[in-house]
């Protein structure tokens, strides 16, 4: 990204969606992953990021908890409360970069809350049709917007269909949503080309960082109409020289990093409980009875 931005180009920096791991880690470790990977997403300036079908593995109460730390906005524009009908993000934010006002928004596929099947979400939230929803917000976005972008986990050939009747959407960045099983993280390892429909350019995005999605957008310098985009994918690897400011946020390895702050964790409950223990040794068996039930009348 500092290469990109030395050449004097204007950088924003998004993402499709599936942040939270689900691969070999277990609950309280993905969590602390992704807790560092928002750290660092905030450092490398993203602008905006959408929701994808594996964050809901986190349970609403951490995802909100993580929107209200992130200095980026989390995109749900067809995730809603049922009770009141609001966005359980953002449902479109409006950026402004060196003049150029950019529209973005986010959708996910309907039967997202199926397949995870998580309580605490089908009961509060669902997910509506992306299609109307885009064609109420499309124009008023519009008229906000030189430009409308628009960040999708509802799988590419179901997004590709959704462009087709859905106009006023410059670029589509699509990440895998699979409608029978849960994705492995955040992108299509399956679809390898991009694809113009309508005048829309959709792109794709390959899962667990494989590789770093480039559309290139030339402007007419007078109104900031598009003149042509291209896209192309700069592969990534282990091999490529880690940042400076990115490892003290997490380490040269982010699951070693995680690891040692769940030790550090362990210990500090371990001490926590050693001390209540020998509390508890002075305690007679009445005196013990007495305080359990004060405790439990606290709470």
């Amino acid at each position: 990204m500092k290469t990109i931005a030395e050449k004097n180009e204007t950088v924003l920096l998004l993402d499709a969606g599936g942040i939270y791991p689900t691969e070999r880690y277990s609950k309280r470790t993905a969590e602390i992953i992704t807790r560092i990977g928002f750290e660092a997403m905030d450092y490398m300036n993203y602008q905006a990021v959408n929701m994808g079908l594996s964050d809901f593995m986190m349970g609403p109460r951490y995802l909100l908890e993580l929107f209200s730390t992130s200095a980026f906005p989390i995109l749900t524009s067809n995730l809603v409360y049922k009770a009141s009908g609001l966005t359980f993000g953002k449902k479109y934010v409006i950026r402004n970069i060196r003049g150029v006002r950019v529209g973005i928004l986010g959708i996910m596929s309907e039967d997202n809350l199926n397949v995870i099947k998580d309580q605490e979400f089908t009961d509060a939230l669902t997910v509506l049709p992306p299609e109307p929803i885009l064609a109420t917000l499309i124009p008023e976005v519009r008229q906000k917007a030189d430009l409308v972008i628009l960040l999708s986990q509802a799988g590419f050939d179901s997004t590709s269909q959704l462009i087709k009747k859905t106009s006023g959407i410059d670029l589509a960045i699509v990440g895998n949503n699979s409608r029978d099983e849960l994705p492995k993280c955040g992108g299509n390892d399956h679809r390898e080309t991009y694809e113009t429909v309508n005048g829309t350019l959709i792109a794709p995005v390959r899962r667990l960082g494989r590789a770093l999605g480039y559309v290139k957008i030339k402007l007419d310098p007078a109104d900031h109409s598009v003149e042509g985009m291209e896209f192309t994918e700069i592969e990534l690897s282990m091999n490529v020289a880690m940042d400076s400011g990115l490892e003290r946020i997490s380490g040269a390895d982010i699951y070693v990093t995680a690891m040692k702050e769940m030790k550090k964790n362990a210990e500090k409950v371990r001490g926590q409980l050693e001390k209540e223990i020998e509390q508890f040794k002075e305690y007679s068996p009445e005196e013990y009875f007495n305080h359990i039930l004060s405790e439990k009348n606290k709470s």
